[in-house]
């Protein structure tokens, strides 16, 4: 994937494209990156979002796909501060 910066740009360009280029895509590059760096699964309904996440070896999921997870399997869901 290369470095950070590398991986940020081809991330945003990739967004952009998708979405039109909306004023919170380098936040939510920022956030991608930082859960891809630490191996975390993105929970977003960015439809876009999720999809350029997918494209780069990520893994995402709906907020309500998190919240089935959750409540199939309680305790496999990390909780704040266990990162």
């Amino acid at each position: 994937m290369g470095s950070a910066n590398g991986a940020f740009d081809a991330m945003l360009a990739a967004l952009d494209k998708r979405n039109g280029n909306k004023t919170n895509n380098a936040q939510d590059i920022l956030i991608a990156i930082t859960a891809l760096k630490r191996k975390l699964t993105l929970v977003t309904d960015d439809a876009s979002l999720s999809s350029v996440f997918r494209e780069f070896g990520g893994a995402a999921e709906s907020f309500e796909e998190f919240l089935q997870h959750a409540r199939e399997q309680p305790n496999q869901v990390e909780k704040p501060g266990q990162i």
